[in-house]
């Protein structure tokens, strides 16, 4: 288990019941799907039946933004905290966690929509009072689309760095 990403998201946990260690979470794959279309847009030109698609797409990513809108009107974020990712890790400052707690965590990975990702996660270590957690099982496409999102971020993040002129 490693982190790739350092970032200040809106992020909000709660410790779980015993009960509650099976939640499933319907809006996350809606939530995946949009963090999934941020990366997927692109400038290329084609024939007519790709001009025709693009049109579409414009339409309906219009139509998310506004959904999205009115999402975040009715969504109190809750405060931004500095977090690190990985593909089964999370790690944020907790020292009060104890090993072996299940938490559940939510995650606003694109504050343009008020849509969260939730998530269940397993603390496995705490290091200078931050909590590291394995992130528990999802579904096979949103664990795809979360290691996908996390490696771009990583990606552009190196990016960023190279850019960035050395003093």
């Amino acid at each position: 288990m490693s982190c790739l990403l350092e970032k200040e998201l809106p992020f909000a946990w709660a410790l779980l019941k015993a009960e509650d260690s099976y939640l499933e979470f319907p809006m996350n794959h809606i939530a995946y799907s949009l963090i999934g279309q941020e990366d997927t847009q692109d400038g290329s030109q084609g024939n007519e039946a790709d001009s025709e698609l693009q049109r579409i797409e414009y339409k309906v990513n219009l139509i998310l933004q506004m959904l999205g809108q009115m999402m975040r009107a009715n969504t109190v974020l809750p405060e931004k905290t500095s977090i690190q990712l990985g593909a089964d890790e999370i790690a944020w400052h907790h020292p009060a966690a104890v090993i072996d707690q299940n938490y559940r965590i939510t995650l606003y990975l694109n504050e343009d929509h008020g849509l969260p990702i939730d998530m269940l996660v397993k603390v496995k270590k705490i290091d200078s009072g931050w909590c590291h957690a394995q992130i528990g099982q999802q579904r096979a496409d949103e664990q795809s689309a979360w290691e996908r999102w996390v490696f771009r971020q990583h990606r552009r993040n190196i990016a960023i760095a190279r850019a960035q002129p050395s003093s």
